[in-house]
């Protein structure tokens, strides 16, 4: 097989493309399976230091969020926004089983009509103001609110109230 070589102005063919992908992509899995493009675990951890709070996180996506308001967007971008910097009363394990998050356990009464949630305690917010049922109460609300506009509001549409209960 003769090799040309590429002059300014000329193209590449669809089968060279490709197959300089592949050399490239295996060659870069190699690298990695054999660890040899990152330095080993331990030097990482020791060239990190012990943990300390505040600073500043830095992340990168390939498009800005519209909005990080999780209550009036839904759009893909802001989605990934929120997975880092919001938390839900409930997640999923890997399963796809429904797990306890900001709330550490609830019961579900009246024939599943009423949910009784039970926070976390000692949970806070970014600015260190602990997170009350009240701010939960305000959230569930604020996304049943029309004027809120929430894309989110049918998936709570089957909530007739919220109420807190008393301590």
């Amino acid at each position: 097989m003769a090799r040309s070589r590429l002059r300014r102005g000329s193209t590449i063919g669809r089968r060279t493309f490709l197959a300089g992908g592949l050399v490239l992509g295996s060659g870069l899995a190699a690298l990695d399976a054999l660890g040899l493009d990152r330095p080993p675990a331990a030097s990482l951890a020791a060239a990190a230091g012990p943990p300390k709070r505040g600073g500043q996180l830095v992340a990168a996506q390939e498009v800005d969020p519209v909005s990080l308001d999780p209550h009036t967007n839904s759009n893909f971008s802001a989605l990934q926004g929120y997975e880092h910097i919001n938390e839900s009363l409930t997640g999923y394990d890997e399963k796809t089983s429904i797990v306890p998050a900001l709330a550490e356990r609830w019961e579900i009464a009246d024939g599943g009509k009423t949910y009784t949630f039970h926070l976390r305690p000692n949970v806070k917010f970014h600015n260190g103001q602990p997170m009350t049922a009240e701010d939960v109460k305000y959230s569930v609300e604020r996304v049943l609110n029309p004027k809120t506009a929430s894309p989110w509001r049918d998936w709570l549409a089957s909530i007739r109230r919220s109420e807190l209960s008393p301590r």
